[in-house]
């Protein structure tokens, strides 16, 4: 009879529970649609364009016209930022004499010291900037000489604020000096990453991201794709001159319309229309103006270019030559947009000046109007293929029942060419970019590749070619030698190449049949790691091999078996910057010390233990279903079958690495455990943090309850970007709460 009591008194106790988690299920659903209707109600806004375009100005003038401009702390903050302006531009324009053809010299030799003081005291780390640099910047900058190189600034980098804030030195030396909401917009400060800004306007909402322009920003756009109602591609029209800061033999404006076309040609945006600014239109009229650089010394067509009628009649007022400048610039986008346009999507262009508040003001007002239309279009072709597709209204399953295929490995955005990302250690960087960057040049121009090797203070680097997939061959083959300097056996040459997991698979084969063959065509070794590397859905490759020219060979052969197999699964490419010192064999990284001779950190948090479980065991690290391994101490995924709580079905086994459960957008689940004692610091006071994640991810987060166990299930619903969001979410939750850096600090 005890027994009995105790059991229907557990029941009871379970009933409460499952009646609690039922309305919490509820509340959560209730507010998805919430969020749903409101998602759909939002214009999300992409910028695009090369870089020092002034994307970043566009955002920041949103914000000064629709989100209460910057405040008193926002401003101060700005300070370091122009001042940095300053000295950059003063050094810049100071070193440019001495290297542009013909050099230039000081007007006034008495000039000298100022010119040796900003040029080697002032470069210090920590500089502070006493009032006695401001004396030195005046007395060179009112110097003839330096104005005479400045005016030649088409012949070296110098951003385009730089005279702005060297003629107001003056002011801004003064200890009560405060940022002009100008000074802000003027103020230069690179874009890496990608930035949200919402705001509302009339009771409409917009989402705007902004994303670095240089080509190593550009694989993040991909990012933001999902769901965009229109595209702004912002374009400096006044860059005809000038040349890329990443590439010094490519034109900015020519960069920025070969840019243009492939946004405008790819096949996945061409349903979304362009609204094209044609930026920096002050700064084009000035060029012109001045006649020391004609336009058609850079665009050769330009001369015999004839303005329409309609344009020379709205600009009468205007010089004649800058008309023609504008609308020649204008009609090169058009002729891009027109000669591959289908109806499906538009280019809508405008001349603005991202400095002028009130140009920005009107253009964004007739772009609204715009913006308003597309979003209607979409949501109209959304309405008619509601009820056809799968969970998430889309139309995937329109082409007989087969997922659309994403865009292949060899495409990304620059047509006909090929993305070769391999792991290199950072003590072999200095070989691949030469003394002076003579070996990196070199490899440019004669194999017509963009190479890069972004700076990063951890044992390995990321060597990144774009070129055709024969000429991707030649530069390795060229590189091996230089990457192999100090391999422990003679005539060993080791390649290490970053595959997406989807094609890892694709290479290894059926029970390994496809890696076996290219062992036995080559005559290579190759190894394919089982793990991704941190935070990234990048595989290793190992080629090993006596001869440059095999190695080369066999990655070779891989490329051209997976250029045209699309990727599956969310994509995430691997930054050094994550690198974990205790996981490198693993996932096939290299280990050592730093440039600095420092022991090499781990990632940017925390991520296994010399001792105690390594992040590579199946209960710390697997695939979370969209394809990204949690790969975090305190977060990690349940056992592949276990049984689910009271009430519940059983939960089924999670699928193998790279597999891909749904389609773009589908509806898909995935769990993760957690220590009981981390429950709390999820969850927050009052469910004040998990329902930020909720909020901020877009999916449904449910926290099981404990039951008595030591860990708890969290299941994890939505789209795989959601999902994927949602996980870094919870993992950001662990890192930053005590409680999580307690745990974490307890697993070391």
């Amino acid at each position: 009879m005890r027994l009995m009591g105790c059991m229907i008194g557990n029941s009871g106790a379970l009933g409460d529970e499952e009646r609690e988690q039922r309305k919490v299920n509820k509340q959560i659903e209730e507010q998805l649609q919430k969020d749903k209707q409101l998602l759909r109600a939002t214009h999300r806004l992409l910028l695009l364009g090369a870089g020092e375009s002034g994307k970043s100005t566009i955002v920041k003038q949103m914000r000064i016209l629709h989100i209460n401009g910057f405040n008193e702390k926002e401003k101060k903050e700005k300070m370091c930022d122009i001042r940095r302006n300053i000295r950059d531009s003063i050094q810049v324009i100071l070193h440019a004499m001495g290297e542009i053809d013909p050099p230039v010299q000081l007007d006034d030799p008495a000039n000298q010291p100022s010119r040796d003081y900003l040029l080697t005291v002032a470069t210090a780390p920590d500089f502070d900037y006493p009032q006695i640099f401001y004396d030195h910047v005046i007395k060179c900058w009112n110097d003839k000489g330096v104005q005479s190189c400045f005016e030649r600034s088409n012949e070296y980098q110098l951003i385009d604020c730089a005279k702005y804030f060297l003629d107001k030195v003056a002011d801004i030396r003064q200890n009560d000096y405060n940022p002009s909401e100008q000074d802000i917009l003027r103020c230069r400060v690179m874009t890496t990453g990608i930035f949200e800004t919402k705001f509302e306007v009339d009771k409409v909402r917009f989402h705007m991201f902004d994303v670095g322009g240089q080509r190593d920003e550009r694989r993040k756009w991909i990012q933001c794709f999902n769901d965009v109602t229109a595209i702004i591609f912002v374009c400096a029209s006044s860059s005809y001159n000038l040349v890329l800061w990443e590439d010094a033999t490519q034109n900015r404006l020519k960069e920025s319309l070969a840019l243009f076309k492939n946004i405008w040609n790819n096949r996945w945006l061409k349903t979304i229309s362009v609204i094209l600014f044609l930026n920096k239109q002050d700064l084009l009229a000035e060029k012109i103006r001045a006649g020391r650089h004609k336009l058609e010394t850079y665009f050769p067509e330009f001369a015999n270019y004839q303005v329409p009628a309609e344009a020379a009649n709205l600009e009468a007022s205007e010089n004649p030559e800058v008309v023609k400048a504008k609308y020649f610039i204008r009609g090169e986008f058009l002729r891009i947009s027109t000669a591959a346009g289908d109806g499906r999507h538009h280019c809508y262009p405008h001349f603005t000046c991202a400095v002028d508040t009130e140009n920005i003001r009107r253009v964004f007002n007739d772009c609204r109007d715009i913006i308003q239309r597309i979003h209607l279009r979409q949501y109209e072709l959304l309405m008619k293929r509601q009820g056809s597709g799968p969970t998430g209204g889309d139309d995937m399953y329109r082409n007989g029942g087969k997922r659309p295929r994403s865009d292949s490995f060899a495409a990304a955005l620059d047509a006909g060419k090929f993305e070769c990302r391999v792991l290199i250690q950072t003590r072999s960087a200095g070989a691949v970019i030469g003394k002076g960057g003579d070996n990196i040049k070199r490899l440019r121009e004669e194999f017509e590749a963009t190479l890069s090797v972004p700076d990063r203070n951890t044992p390995e680097r990321v060597l990144t070619i774009v070129a055709e997939a024969d000429k991707i061959v030649k530069v390795v083959e060229d590189l091996l030698g230089r990457l192999n300097d100090d391999r422990e056996k003679k005539g060993d040459n080791d390649l290490r190449l970053l595959v997406h997991q989807s094609h890892a698979g694709a290479i290894i084969g059926r029970g390994g049949a496809r890696i076996k063959e290219f062992r036995e065509e080559t005559g290579v070794t190759l190894k394919v790691f089982s793990q991704c590397c941190p935070q990234s859905t990048d595989r290793i490759v190992q080629f090993s091999g006596a001869g440059t020219d095999k190695v080369a060979a066999a990655m070779g052969k891989v490329i051209e078996y997976i250029k045209n197999i699309p990727v599956k699964g969310v994509q995430r490419p691997y930054d050094p910057i994550n690198y974990d010192p205790y996981y490198t064999n693993e996932y096939g990284g290299y280990a050592g010390m730093t440039r600095e001779g420092a022991p090499a950190p781990g990632s940017q948090f925390p991520m296994g233990t010399p001792s105690g479980p390594r992040p590579g065991d199946p209960m710390m690290r697997g695939d979370m279903g969209g394809g990204m391994p949690m790969g975090y101490p305190g977060i990690r995924p349940p056992p592949s079958y276990m049984p689910g709580p009271p009430g519940r079905p059983p939960m089924p086994p999670m699928g193998p690495p790279g597999a891909y459960p749904g389609a773009y957008g589908a509806t898909q689940s995935t769990q993760v455990t957690i220590p009981n004692e981390l429950g709390g610091t999820i969850i927050g006071k009052g469910g004040e943090r998990i329902n930020r994640i909720r909020e901020e991810s877009g999916a449904q987060v449910v926290v099981d309850p404990a039951h008595g166990n030591d860990e708890r299930i969290i299941t994890i619903t939505g789209t795989p970007a959601q999902i994927q969001q949602a996980q870094y979410l919870l993992q950001e939750c662990v890192r930053s709460s005590p409680a999580g850096r307690r745990y974490l600090n307890d697993q070391h």
